[in-house]
């Protein structure tokens, strides 16, 4: 049996390397992403991902946390479950149960009564229908900080839009574009806003 997991862990570990470098990304950068010393890279590279880690890794490589951690499986499932649940709490609390039901019910009704009566257990199926039906980004549900991303998006009415030069247009455009494919992080979201501010200081 030990020797099973040995070769499991070997195998995850080399999953994990291929899937990082075809990502482009730097081992002292996700390091610092997620608050690991180098070590922790190292030794993942030769036997997987931590399971304690395996869902953040994976949404940074856009993988399944199984690829990268045979024992993450069950703590990845239950923890997603976890953030999904809470998030779709805080839905209910923004809009209220009756008006949530209404803006889901774009996916059909009988799903949407049984996503509002199911969703301690919401399927990443479900999760991705719900995300379209909302306008929210792909993956936002498996964030902790589906509340950031409602509260800072900004809400353009045509009117405004109107008044806005072209450029600017484009520009916001572009941003909702890039955010729905998962290629504008929180990031990127906190950059360009200080250096937007600097700018018109």
């Amino acid at each position: 049996m030990e020797k099973k997991r040995s070769e499991e862990s070997k195998i995850k570990g080399a999953e994990f390397e291929r899937l990082a470098r075809n990502a482009g990304i730097k081992w002292a950068d996700l390091a610092r992403e997620l608050g690991v010393n180098p070590q922790s890279i190292t030794h993942w590279r030769k036997r997987g991902v931590s399971a304690p880690h395996s869902v953040r890794v994976a949404q940074l490589l856009n993988c399944k946390p199984t690829d990268i951690s045979w024992v993450a499986e069950s703590i990845a499932d239950s923890t997603i479950q976890g953030i999904r649940a809470a998030n779709f709490d805080y839905l209910i609390e923004r809009y209220g149960e009756s008006a949530l039901e209404d803006k889901l019910s774009v996916i059909d009704r009988g799903t949407a009564l049984s996503i509002m009566r199911q969703y301690e257990h919401l399927s990443s199926r479900a999760a991705r229908k719900i995300e379209t039906a909302l306008k929210l980004p792909q993956g936002a549900l498996d964030y902790p900080q589906v509340q950031k991303i409602l509260e800072t998006s900004p809400k353009y009415d045509k009117a405004d839009k109107e008044q806005l030069p072209e450029e600017i247009q484009e520009l916001i455009l572009l941003i909702k574009e890039k955010s729905k494919e998962g290629s504008f992080t929180a990031e990127h979201a906190a950059v360009l806003k200080s250096n937007l501010l600097l700018m018109v200081k």
